[in-house]
């Protein structure tokens, strides 16, 4: 009967929204061509929107499940009958979520599936934090009071977090493609702020969104220099001077050469958003495309995009995925890169897709366009807080205005290189959330949809993380060191209540986020954060409206491996966990009345130390030489390569700024030289013509594969690459790099352990090895010194001879000679 009602509440909740027949696109400013190859529609295909509930047969549903929901929460059932009860929901969850991983379709079928796991999930939730709190809270002292409210705290938390994701994620909106509709384009400029990018990151992005597939004249470029501005070039500083005056010299050659236009000002106020704002006054089309600095579009962005701006014009945002072609730090510490999806995953390619449904999709800093009228209308970018985009976003759809998301990855960015360029950029998250939180409490903000409070509240609610992992972390030391009574259950409570309610969340976890995450990965990154990350979201509870816009580093190389300067609480939480488990040994030789609170704490800090070892691994710092990221093409592309006059046929599998990996063909593959210098010939993908790279063979790979580096590299061979690499959105689609793999929960739990076991080692073994080096070399420096030891104690021990004889009177040996040796020592 629970899941009949709930199926028939999702119908109602999600019946479609069709927009008005009567919105027209924005007027052009001026008459412009159509462009053959951008994609057309007479009439633009309406996307699904979900249409908000209010109906009375939906209140009734809602009222009849949260009827049902609490009485399975509350009714209270003998330890027998509660594990029965435990058992046969966890089994049915797990029946379920198989089916739900084989359905092929996204239809009402997997819908209602998933529907029924995440409420039988509740159902388990909600009666462990009901026995938990009536049952497990007791006063035994202040000390372990406090840490057992302090736990209670952050276990309810996570549950709040755990709902409000099972919420908005229950039922995520994919939108279908919308293609342009070419009688009426809109003009768009393109905005690529940028501070102190490197030079060779700013022309890749500029030349690819130069190469858009859109009417020409009906776009532009801009490169906005912060780095450049009137202040910097009057700093005291004459360094700081002449480099600004320097960049800015770059900087507008490079937009000369590549067709966009440079644009600075006088300050640096407001960091990214004062500098987008500065922008705006001076520009003037419909539509604005913000890239981050290095943030490399595909040619279809606007056609895959602009359609949506033309169907709705209530709608002043259209978001797309953030993509990265380069590791974060902690895949790439871990070498799991291209293996284990990366953090930001998650959110893009589910979370988002979640808020969408609830009209709570939002503005994300880059790969975004925007309705420059709604702009206006808010006075621009918002900068209140240090997370200027998600607060513009709330202010718009305070005013009523929508968002869309369009799911299809088309810009490939980069990561920072550093865990230290990691966590500052997460910290400025943090703050920024928080800040959002704090000035503009999403609950109470006026103008906002009642699903759309729910999906700011959780996106900036997540951010208080820290502080419950902190203590996760921590609390069965609390117990195992200290004694402090904080968790009043034995074994038995523990596998009725506590148990069911983790392996129906591992379920549900899995469920929603199962293609973009791993077994226990969250808590890994959510770990490795939460040192920083909890005095960062401190400072900004303490002071709300400092300012916390800090720019990341991208591109950095690294030389050699080495470990994190960062990793100091890391040793120091490893040593505490490393005695909490020995004293916890102890304690159950000595204690048999706490054998089984010491069992249950004991494994706590166990797998707390298993995921601590593996961000000891995620804080070795492995190094990175390649400057130029890699992209792996979607689809192969047939070419000739030209060696030394040899014509060679060929398959082009990957690419970058500085080469390209090619696969010959098995019936060449005899003709091809061995090294050499020549030409790549490959079609470039919808443009209708041919790449001419100049290459040299630098390696061979075996099995007919060869790496070719770049000769020359002038602004067409650059547009050429760019075009095979980027051009094609596809080659920015999830998983295109083919060998990722999903493992399931008891999968990805065991590649999580080998894998923080092989990591932590790598990390100490690191430490033996620089420690050794160290003591070797000191041992270099002392060895001059040590091998002229013998000679000076022969030369020492002569004058101490000579000096016994003379004080035993022997001066007929020695002579005068001798007196003066002797005086001389004696002086000395």
């Amino acid at each position: 009967m629970l899941a009949g009602v709930i199926a028939k509440f999702s119908r109602v909740l999600r019946t479609p929204d069709v927009p008005s027949t009567d919105g027209q696109a924005p007027a052009r400013t001026e008459g412009r061509p159509k462009n053959e190859s951008a994609k057309t529609s007479p009439t633009p295909e309406r996307a699904e929107t979900p249409k908000e509930f209010g109906a009375p047969i939906a209140l009734i549903m809602w009222a009849t499940t949260g009827c049902l929901t609490v009485f399975l929460t509350t009714v209270s059932l003998p330890h027998p009958v509660q594990l029965i009860f435990a058992s046969v929901t966890l089994v049915a969850m797990a029946l379920m979520l198989s089916v739900a991983k084989r359905w092929r379709r996204r239809d009402a079928i997997l819908d209602h599936l998933r529907t029924i796991v995440l409420v039988l999930g509740l159902v388990l939730t909600l009666r462990y934090i009901s026995w938990r709190i009536l049952y497990t809270v007791n006063f035994h002292d202040l000390a372990s009071f406090v840490g057992a409210l302090s736990l209670l705290a952050a276990e309810i938390y996570g549950i709040v977090m755990y709902f409000l994701g099972a919420v908005v994620n229950a039922k995520p909106l994919h939108r279908p493609h919308r293609p342009l509709d070419e009688s009426d384009i809109p003009t768009v400029d393109i905005l690529i702020p940028t501070y102190n990018e490197d030079d060779a990151i700013l022309e890749v992005t500029v030349l690819a969104a130069t190469q858009m597939d859109y009417p020409e004249d009906s776009f532009r470029v801009y490169l906005l220099d912060d780095g450049g501005t009137l202040a910097k070039r009057q700093q005291q500083d004459l360094d700081a001077t002449a480099e600004a005056w320097n960049r800015q010299i770059r900087l507008r050659a490079l937009c000369q050469r590549t067709g966009a236009i440079y644009m600075t000002r006088d300050d640096n106020r407001n960091a990214k958003a004062g500098n987008i704002n500065a922008a705006l006054p001076r520009i003037s089309g419909d539509l604005v495309l913000l890239l981050d600095a290095d943030h490399v579009p595909s040619a279809d962005f606007l056609a895959n995009t602009v359609g949506e701006f033309q169907a709705d014009p209530d709608l002043f945002l259209v978001q797309t995925p953030h993509r990265f072609v380069t590791p974060d730090p902690v895949e790439k510490n871990l070498e799991v890169h291209r293996k284990m999806p990366g953090e930001s995953e998650i959110f893009y390619r589910i979370v988002q897709h979640g808020l969408d449904a609830w009209h709570s999709s939002f503005f994300c800093g880059s790969a975004a366009i925007l309705r420059r009228r709604h702009l206006d209308e808010i006075g621009g970018l918002s900068g209140e807080t240090g997370t200027e985009d998600a607060e513009t976003a709330l202010r718009l759809h305070a005013k009523g205005y929508k968002s869309a998301y369009v799911g299809k990855p088309m810009v490939l960015g980069l990561q920072p290189e550093t865990f230290t360029g990691f966590i500052g950029q997460r910290c400025r998250w943090a703050q920024g959330m928080v800040q959002l939180f704090l000035r503009h409490y999403p609950l109470l903000k006026p103008g906002l949809r009642p699903s759309q409070r729910l999906g700011y509240l959780n996106t900036t609610l997540f951010w208080f993380f820290s502080y419950a992992r902190l203590i996760f972390l921590l609390a069965p030391c609390a117990f195992l060191l200290l004694g402090l009574k904080i968790y009043d259950a034995n074994l038995e409570q523990f596998l009725y209540y506590a148990i069911p309610h983790l392996v129906g969340t591992l379920i549900t976890a899995n469920l929603l986020f199962g293609r973009a995450r791993w077994t226990l990965v969250s808590e890994l990154y959510e770990m490795v954060q939460s040192v920083f990350s909890s005095l960062a979201v401190t400072r900004t509870l303490l002071n709300p409206r400092s300012p916390v816009f800090t720019v990341t580093d991208k591109g950095e190389r690294l030389e050699e491996d080495f470990v994190s300067p960062m990793v100091g609480p890391f040793y120091l939480i490893f040593l505490v966990l490393i005695a909490s488990i020995v004293v916890g040994y102890f304690r159950f030789q000595m204690a048999p009345g706490q054998r089984e609170v010491v069992l249950i704490t004991a494994g706590w800090a166990m797998l707390n130390l298993v995921i601590l070892m593996a961000g000891l691994g995620a804080l070795f710092e492995r190094r990175q030489l390649r400057k130029a990221p890699r992209v792996y093409l979607a689809k192969p592309l047939d070419g000739v390569i030209q060696i030394n006059g040899v014509f060679v046929g060929c398959i082009l599998l990957d690419i970058s700024m500085g080469g390209a990996r090619i696969r010959v063909h098995d019936d060449d593959v005899a003709h091809l030289p061995i090294e050499g210098r020549g030409v790549l010939e490959v079609p470039i993908p919808g443009a209708g013509g041919n790449a001419m790279l100049p290459v040299r063979m630098v390696r061979d790979h075996g099995k007919n594969g060869v790496s070719l580096a770049l000769e020359r590299r002038s602004t067409t061979v650059k547009r050429w690459v760019i075009a095979l690499a980027y051009g094609n959105s596809d080659n920015m689609a999830w998983g295109v790099e083919r060998d990722r793999t999903t493992p399931g929960i008891l999968g990805g739990m065991a590649l999580f352990i080998s894998l923080a076991i092989r990591q932590a080692t790598d990390h100490f073994v690191f430490l033996v090895r620089a420690a050794g080096r160290f003591l070797l070399a000191g041992l270099d420096q002392l060895a001059p010194t040590a091998r002229s030891m013998p000679d000076r104690i022969r030369r020492e021990g002569d004058e101490l001879e000579i000096i016994e004889k003379i004080d035993t009177g022997s001066r007929g040996a020695v002579g005068g000679f001798g007196r003066e040796r002797a005086s001389q020592r004696s002086t000395a």
